[in-house]
Parts: structure tokens; C-alpha cells; sequence
């Protein structure tokens, strides 16, 4: 992993510029489940809470896999048209 000093000074962005908009992402998205649930979500008991994380990330973990394997599934096909690209033409 290169240090954040070094990729500043190579001209990067620091990874921690697009934080404030993370943030923002995550009150819109705590607002909308205000909306949804009443505002109870901050009531309810921490073991409720803790297994409504899990449920989430097993969410990810699954939208993650399914990126996983349709980019493997493009890589695939790009390296399919480059070895078409690459190949000889026969002439029959």
C-alpha cells in the first residue's frame, strides 16, 4: 500500500478529500429511515441493531460477490476479443 504522503505528493488526491460527501450520503440515508421507521430506530435495543448490521453486511458481501463475478465475466470477454484481435487472419 503506497503512503498517502507519497501519493500527495505525486499529485493524488488524499483518499480522505471525499469523505464529507460520504457523510453526507450516509445522513440522507439515516433521514430516509427516520421517514420509514418513525424515528425508532434509536430506540430500539442494541442486540435488534446489531443483527440488522449483520443482515446488511451479508447484503454486501453479496452485492460484492455479484460485482466480483460480473467482472470476471468482462475481463473474460475483453481477453477473448484481445486474442481475436491479436490473432492471424487465415485465409482460405
Amino acid at each position: 500500500m503506497r503512503d498517502t504522503a507519497q501519493q500527495r505528493s505525486n499529485g493524488a488526491a488524499d483518499p480522505l478529500d471525499g469523505f464529507d460527501a460520504f457523510a453526507r450520503a450516509v445522513r440522507k440515508r439515516l433521514a430516509a429511515g427516520r421517514e420509514s421507521y418513525h424515528d425508532e430506530s434509536f430506540a430500539r435495543p442494541p442486540s435488534e441493531l446489531l443483527g440488522e448490521v449483520a443482515e446488511e453486511l451479508l447484503d454486501v458481501c453479496g452485492w460484492a460477490y455479484v460485482t466480483w463475478h460480473r467482472v470476471q465475466q468482462l475481463a473474460m470477454k475483453a481477453d477473448e476479443a484481445r486474442q481475436r484481435m491479436l490473432a492471424p487472419e487465415v485465409e482460405l
